[in-house]
């Protein structure tokens, strides 16, 4: 069978053509494919000859919906009306893939709705979706419309990536999620899966109109993230709150829990309980899911978003990874570039900060703030031991934690950034990263010593105790911390400020060194 899938690279649409594998598929998005466009969607028509189409395109952003609701409707409602229009004239039979939305989700929860239920919608987005299915229904064309509801998968965004996110990024704390909105988690897959049973089955015995398509069973939002954190296996807090305490432009419905009947009834339901579904989910892709999750919290803190999203991963794996995943390269060679990196942008931030200086100062001054101490303390103040790629040995080892792999990480991404943007971007995220570290040196004596190293031969000649150091304040999140240090030799004292606690405290030192000496 000759299938047309628009909408191709989206997170269904992606599924859809693994599902559906073993027909002559064309998958097409956009800009190739502008379904709202007769001429673009005629044109497909004509060189394809689909003898289905399952429409996978819309617009899915229902918060934007309610300021940009014209938008939503050519995707909505006027694209599929043109692709009703063309499955009529060519005899396709179109699948298009709508929402629960369309409904008011009133019902008590958990309460199934089932496709007898009256349509109301109450956003932007669901009246476009449901103007989208009546067009269909006028049209005379042959059309399974689906509704679905809480939609996740491998690609694109979702609740469980957003969920998985703030885990990575926030270990420990709490994550408040609604739990008086109800709804049934359904696998893109599975979804994709369900489509191609009705594809496969004889014309004659393909449902008409609307079907309902969703997992079995419920959930709230809170348990959909608790179960799915729990089996990806990251640590997390999740605390129920309700829709009033998080309020958001488009109205979400309270009951979005749909009963599949019309499938069921036609012995063509393939879908499965979403808690089963969601294990088979995560054991498929728990890796790719950490992987994806690491990257976007790497660029957080960096401050820069990756053009090649491989480059990010690459720098992002370490070596116990690749032995486990056979094929994937490690960060080491990254690493080799980006030690360069690092060393060539401070030379020039250093260069420019003590004009006064000669070469042997500078130069010790760079080995200070680029040696594997200090790169692997900036990493860990950054948090970026929760974004490395670790195999499971390395990771029950507490290698997150080494000091030796965060500085690794550290060059190697430095390194990803000066190929991914150039020489301007390794700049600009070096002087993010480092520049207040940088703002907080002072000339290292002569000898090579540590401000702290030389601040204890100074308290040892004059037979003081030794210093004694102490972290006195700490101002901003866990990935940009400003760390307040604060040193004491005898009655005098200074203070300095960096972004890892090591950092405050060489600081502190030189200040104090800078006092005792003058």
């Amino acid at each position: 069978m000759r299938i047309l899938i628009t909408g191709g690279r989206g997170q269904l649409g992606t599924d859809c053509q693994t599902a559906l594998s073993g027909h002559e598929i064309l998958a097409l998005d956009l800009p190739q494919l502008d379904i709202a466009d007769p001429a673009s969607a005629g044109a497909a028509f004509e060189s394809f000859r689909p003898e289905a189409v399952v429409n996978c395109a819309a617009w899915t952003a229902v918060d934007r919906a309610e300021s940009e609701e014209e938008a939503a409707r050519r995707a909505n409602a006027a694209g599929p009306a043109v692709l009703a229009r063309l499955c009529a004239e060519c005899g396709a039979h179109l699948v298009h893939v709508s929402t629960d939305y369309v409904l008011p989700g009133t019902l008590p929860a958990p309460q199934a709705a089932d496709e007898s239920a009256e349509p109301a919608p109450r956003t932007a987005y669901g009246r476009t979706k449901l103007e989208g299915e009546r067009a269909i229904l006028a049209s005379g064309c042959k059309a399974t419309i689906l509704r679905t509801a809480w939609l996740y998968g491998a690609h694109g965004s979702n609740f469980p990536k957003t969920m998985l996110r703030l885990a990575l990024a926030n270990p420990g704390n709490t994550a408040r999620v609604v739990a008086d909105q109800w709804g049934c988690p359904t696998w893109s897959l599975r979804l994709a899966c369900q489509i191609a049973a009705i594809l496969a089955a004889p014309p004659e015995r393909r449902p008409l109109g609307v079907c309902h398509a969703v997992a079995l069973g419920h959930a709230n939002w809170a348990e959909f993230a608790e179960e799915f954190l729990s089996l990806v296996g990251v640590p997390h807090r999740i605390v129920p709150c309700t829709t009033a305490e998080y309020p958001t432009p488009a109205a979400r419905p309270a009951n979005s829990v749909l009963d599949d009947r019309r499938l069921r009834e036609a012995g063509l339901l393939v879908m499965d309980d979403w808690r089963a579904a969601l294990a088979e989910f995560v054991a498929r892709n728990r890796d790719a899911l950490l992987a994806e999750a690491a990257g976007a919290f790497a660029e957080k803190v960096l401050g820069y978003a990756f053009r090649d999203k491989s480059l990010l991963r690459t720098a992002l794996v370490h070596p116990s990874w690749s032995c486990e995943h056979p094929g994937e390269e490690n960060n080491q060679r990254l690493e080799f570039l980006g030690d360069a990196v690092v060393g060539l942008c401070l030379a020039r931030r250093l260069y420019e900060r003590f004009p006064d200086q000669s070469e042997g100062p500078l130069t010790r001054m760079r080995s200070a703030l680029a040696s594997g101490a200090s790169l692997g303390a900036r990493a860990e103040a950054l948090g970026l031991g929760r974004a490395m790629l670790l195999g499971r040995g390395e990771a029950l080892g507490g290698g997150a934690a080494s000091p030796h792999n965060l500085a690794d990480v550290m060059e190697a991404l430095m390194g990803a950034v000066w190929l991914d943007g150039g020489p301007d971007a390794a700049r600009d995220v070096f002087d993010r990263v480092f520049g207040p570290d940088v703002a907080a040196m002072s000339p290292v004596p002569t000898g090579g010593e540590s401000p702290k190293s030389a601040l204890q031969v100074f308290a040892a000649k004059r037979g003081d105790d030794q210093p004694v150091y102490e972290i006195v304040g700490r101002a901003g999140p866990d990935s940009d911390t400003l760390f307040t240090a604060e040193v004491r030799l005898g009655s005098a004292s200074a203070r300095g400020e960096g972004r890892s606690k090591r950092a405050a405290e060489t600081a502190a030192a030189a200040a104090l060194l800078a006092l005792l000496r003058d």
